[in-house]
């Protein structure tokens, strides 16, 4: 006669559990688990560790899923001391699960929380990857830094979309040009989120109003953090002031590229030299644009034509504002009148450093007492270079012997302002 069991597997060594169901004509059975990560843990362990007990014994399949189902739900499988990674129903769903992999390259499944995870001891399995499609519409996985996906050459699967909640709050894709979206009817599965690291160094994802984050607390995950790659293209991602950055030794993954878009609104990564352009046949992604804050402190793009902009009633987003560190070395926007600042107890992230190139035209930032910098042999990159702007307000950085600037064409960013006399 069938059986319909709910057990417990314990390893007496760590006590981490591990619940499930299991239909049998012996409850005395061999029958370990079925988990992927309860069936690693067994193989590491040994079978002697672990323990088997019955916790409920049913004569029907429905009422056996329905107490696997309360027991193993979403809090459970969130917990430190479980192996379960999917909640108890007949679905198999692996909500607030990841697929992750150690630094051995070994994958398994964990639950968001997972403290490996949020250290990063564990890193999701697709971290540095995306899904794209070449002109055949063939669909592959490749690296982020892939020369044919910065070039355009191989484009995301979900190039143009966008991941939002529909009226009924499902989750799905939509262009993002689609009228639901621009209308406000389907709603960013993103929207005022932003993932956040604490003083330890644990990251997670939490609202943009959060108090922990307004007051510095909580600050983004890249907050003082650059991506680099050394001289055989290994990708790391390091604070700015690591010494290897600031000496030049490991460049921005982006060095000397960008992001551009056509007429079509289509964008590639490409060159500042490149051809395209050069010719205007193609422009910066945010040409004309300005990240601003509205009242409510959400930050977003608009054209600097925009009436909410020119009326003061959306501010530049860093106004007033400056990047600094503490003296742990965490970095964090604050106000220029904060009275930490004012009283140094947080100093400006960029203290003591300038931003210099080398013979080679390379740019990197030193210290103002570096050797190299003192001797000229490293110039500032503002050497020489003024800003300025065109007949339509547009600003630029040019050389001051630019012939558009000599000609008239180009004028002082400044021409026709009046300053601020000082109180």
């Amino acid at each position: 006669m069938k059986k319909y069991i709910i057990y417990k597997i314990t390893n007496i060594i760590n006590n981490n559990i591990y619940v499930g169901c299991h239909i049998t004509e012996n409850i005395n059975d061999n029958y370990m688990g079925s988990g992927t990560n309860i069936i690693k843990d067994i193989k590491k362990y040994g079978r002697q560790n672990f323990k088997k007990d019955i916790l409920f014994e049913f004569n029907n399949e429905l009422d056996m899923l329905n107490k696997e189902k309360e027991i193993v739900n979403e809090d459970f499988i969130a917990r430190k001391d479980t192996h379960n990674i999917i909640v108890g129903d007949s679905n198999l769903s692996t909500t607030g699960c990841i697929v992750v992999k150690d630094i051995n390259g070994n994958t398994m499944m964990v639950h968001n929380t997972d403290e490996r995870y949020l250290s990063g001891e564990l890193v999701g399995n697709c971290k540095g990857k995306v899904v794209v499609k070449d002109k055949n519409d063939n669909i592959m996985q490749i690296s982020i830094y892939d020369e044919r996906y910065l070039s355009g050459e191989l484009v995301g699967v979900c190039k143009g979309k966008i991941m939002v909640y529909d009226s009924n709050n499902n989750l799905c894709y939509v262009n993002k040009n689609d009228p639901k979206y621009i209308s406000g009817e389907f709603v960013s599965a993103r929207k005022n989120f932003i993932i956040v690291k604490d003083k330890n160094g644990n990251k997670f994802c939490t609202d943009k109003d959060d108090m922990r984050v307004i007051s510095g607390e909580l600050v983004s995950e890249s907050e003082g953090m650059v991506v680099v790659k050394d001289k055989n293209n290994n990708i790391l991602k390091i604070p700015m002031i690591d010494e290897r950055y600031l000496s030049g030794e490991l460049m921005p993954v982006g060095k000397d590229t960008f992001t551009a878009k056509d007429k079509n609104g289509n964008t590639i990564k490409m060159t500042k030299n490149d051809k395209r352009y050069l010719s205007g046949e193609y422009s910066g992604l945010n040409k004309d644009m300005v990240t601003v804050r509205d009242k409510n402190n959400h930050c977003f793009n608009v054209y600097k034509t925009d009436p909410r902009y020119i009326s003061g009633e959306l501010e530049f987003a860093t106004k007033n504002q400056v990047t600094v560190k503490d003296k742990d070395g965490n970095y964090f926007n604050i106000f220029k009148d904060d009275p930490r600042f004012i009283s140094g107890e947080l100093i400006s992230m960029h203290k003591g450093t300038t931003c210099v190139k080398d013979k080679d035209g390379n740019k990197f930032r030193v210290s103002i007492d570096d050797p190299r910098y003192i001797s000229g042999e490293l110039v500032s990159v503002m050497k020489d270079t003024i800003l300025v702007k065109d007949k339509e307000c547009n600003n630029y950085r040019v050389a001051r012997n630019d012939p558009r600037f000599l000609s008239g064409e180009f004028i002082h960013y400044m021409t026709g302002i009046k300053r601020k006399k000082k109180k």
